[in-house]
């Protein structure tokens, strides 16, 4: 958007809502209606754009930034009659409509607004989320709905107690008791909150009967992590899991086209007796390519950064698909940073005489090919976030349905939050291509196998349709040394499929070669 054009909202919003010093504009929301979301150091603003013949309508209401359990606040919400009911000049023909706003931190992977029965998607725009759920024309806010229609109003501010989920709503009397309805998507049943006394110190909450609109998200937090970026090369991102500081510190390594969202069940059961840690390699998850080579080299030159510089000690390393592969010619090239090694269906050669999958032969010899792999990128995004999630969990689980709701929704964001990074498809066809580089390398591959001296847990479910088990099996038998799990009935993620079942063998496994106990 060119310069003076903003300057020129944040101008006419500021002056409308009659705040004093400079409003930034953190989102312009195109829709029914043309609105804009602003802050100042004081304020938020939700300004209304060229409604009944007026440039600027905006409401100011005072923010107290305190944040909900998974760095999420609720700060502005309202909602308006239709224009049929207002009765103003110019007015008619306008939809009412509901409105949420507040800010989100970087862990916040999805915000849904709810009200009347329907659930939309709010905008993640600049550490922020927007919301407009409309009505008809002739709509007129309900009698007892306790959010203001207009006016400047100071809303409670959010707990950062140690509850599931809170928050607060303005009335039209600054003096009234404020309610509202919060809740995670993945923290449980919603809850109605009421600040007490008007004092916006108070930590304390308590119930209230009446609700009208339901805020929610989907953020790591709902799964025990907390977003981090290391400078290695450039930004990293990587989640913190936590667990006993004087644990073995574990970093988990992800896959071709996945994320630390990978883990986020299998972590927090690692967590209990150790140091959890997941890294989006380079062009993957939360980690923008930003120019770096994204080949199997390159991340594991990478994954070696984070061990060192982030991690600070030798740890266990654990690697799905790809990142199995990346985690092994780690181990072997740089053993003294690695303790132990645990392959959870790794990229592996193929057994020579083995039948590969239709679908996922079809699907690389498409990524293998120049031009081929880009056009079926392309298509392929024209499917629905939804649809996309679907589409690699039936090629990578052997039953889709197990995989948790809130997972599948955090994942559709992810695909949203990454549709406007630059290069991620020439990223990802550069890994594609490296991984099947390196694993017909058949003999570098079982030489890299043969240096490692840590202990190995090699595991693989039965059903897995990219890594056939007949591959695995080969490998385990080459090394009678390493400890073999093989799951009946599942794919090619168990640590997703099945993650107490995975956690409880890694931490047994872990325990019976003395790993439980922190490098130092």
């Amino acid at each position: 958007m060119p310069p003076d054009v903003v300057a020129a909202i944040e101008e006419g919003c500021a002056r409308a809502a009659g705040v004093v010093g400079r409003a930034k504009l953190y989102q312009l929301r195109r829709e029914e209606t043309a609105w804009a979301l602003l802050y100042t150091d004081t304020e938020s603003l939700t300004c209304n754009l060229g409604q009944a013949g007026v440039e600027y309508r905006s409401e100011a209401r005072r923010v107290t930034p305190r944040w909900l359990p998974g760095h999420f606040s609720v700060e502005d919400v309202g909602a308006k009659a239709g224009g049929d009911r207002t009765l103003l000049p110019g007015d008619a023909g306008r939809p009412g409509y509901r409105t949420a706003a507040g800010r989100v931190g970087s862990g916040v992977a999805k915000v849904t607004v709810s009200a009347d029965d329907r659930t939309i998607e709010a905008g993640i725009v600049n550490g922020t989320y927007a919301a407009r759920l409309y009505y008809p024309p002739d709509w007129g806010v309900p009698q007892n709905d306790g959010v203001p229609s207009s006016g400047r109003t100071t809303p409670a501010a959010s707990s950062s107690a140690p509850v599931r989920s809170r928050g607060s709503r303005a009335t039209s009397n600054p003096a009234a008791a404020r309610s509202s309805r919060v809740t995670c998507a993945g923290g449980g049943t919603g809850a109605r909150w009421r600040r007490p006394g008007g004092d916006s110190s108070a930590g304390r909450y308590q119930p209230v009967g009446s609700t009208d609109i339901l805020v929610g998200m989907t953020t790591v937090a709902n799964f025990g992590g907390t977003s981090h970026h290391a400078d290695l090369g450039g930004p990293v991102h990587w989640v913190d899991f936590g667990g006993p500081a004087d644990g073995p510190r574990i970093v988990l390594v992800h896959g071709l086209g996945g994320s630390h969202l990978n883990w986020v069940l299998l972590a927090p059961l690692l967590a209990r007796r150790a140091r959890v840690m997941a890294v989006d390699l380079a062009g993957h998850g939360l980690t923008h390519p930003e120019g770096r080579e994204t080949t199997v080299q390159a991340n594991t030159e990478l994954l070696g950064r984070f061990v060192d510089e982030v991690a600070g000690e030798p740890v266990v390393l654990v690697g799905n698909s790809m990142g199995g592969m990346i985690s092994l010619f780690q181990t072997a090239a740089h053993p003294e940073r690695v303790r132990g090694l645990v392959l959870v269906d790794p990229a592996l050669p193929m057994v020579f005489g083995t039948r590969p999958d239709p679908t996922m032969l079809g699907t690389f010899f498409l990524y293998s090919v120049p031009g081929l792999g880009e056009r079926f990128l392309a298509r392929s995004r024209t499917a629905s976030a939804r649809r996309q999630v679907e589409r690699v969990l039936e090629l990578c689980c052997a039953d889709p349905s197990a995989i948790p709701e809130e997972l599948k929704q955090a994942s559709e964001h992810l695909i949203g939050e990454r549709a406007e990074v630059d290069g991620l498809d020439k990223a990802f066809l550069a890994a594609a291509r490296s991984t099947v580089f390196t694993t017909s390398k058949r003999a570098a591959y079982f030489a890299a196998m043969a240096k490692i001296r840590v202990p190995v847990f090699l595991m693989s479910g039965d059903r897995d349709r990219l890594v056939n088990v007949v591959a695995a099996r080969h490998v385990a038998r080459k090394h009678p040394h390493w400890r073999y799990d093989e799951y009946e009935g599942i794919g090619h993620v168990p640590q997703m499929e099945i993650p107490d079942v995975v956690a409880e063998r890694v931490l047994d496994w872990m325990e019976a070669n003395r790993l439980t106990t922190g490098a130092g």
